[in-house]
């Protein structure tokens, strides 16, 4: 049960970091470009972020129901986008067409799937799981 522990776990890190990655790059491009308010502002972003996954972690909250812990994601992303967006000089968007949104909803899957489940559920089913796999190997 360790190793999938240590899997899921991974996971949880590898989710948020990979979610806020390219605001770490779009930092670096900033600065770069000697666009330092931007960079600082996109790295505060990055940071918040990060912190948020750590701090959220559902190990360290037990029996938190994981759509709770994975809200402040769902602020920061999105609010993150938008202020890249519209402070960029050379990215021009139109919204007319909201079908187009609907290509965002991919982005709420793990609202929708995980919804008030818990750690302690989770290694519950890991649990039994293990006990299965047991009966059925002995």
């Amino acid at each position: 049960m360790h190793k999938q522990l240590r899997g899921i776990k991974a996971s949880w890190y590898g989710g948020w970091s990979g979610s806020l990655l390219w605001l770490l790059f779009l930092s670096f491009s900033h600065f770069y470009h000697q666009k330092y308010q931007l960079g600082m502002i996109c790295f505060t972003f990055f940071a918040i972020g990060m912190l948020s996954g750590y701090k959220l972690r559902p190990w360290a909250h037990r029996q938190t129901p994981y759509w709770k812990l994975l809200t402040p994601i769902y602020f920061i992303v999105p609010g993150a986008l938008a202020w890249a967006l519209f402070t960029s000089d050379k990215v021009q968007f139109e919204l007319n067409n909201l079908l187009l949104l609907t290509a965002l909803l991919p982005i709420l899957l793990p609202l929708l799937v995980l919804r008030n489940r818990t750690w302690d559920q989770v290694l519950d089913e890991i649990n039994v799981l293990q006990e299965l796999d047991d009966s059925i190997l002995n």
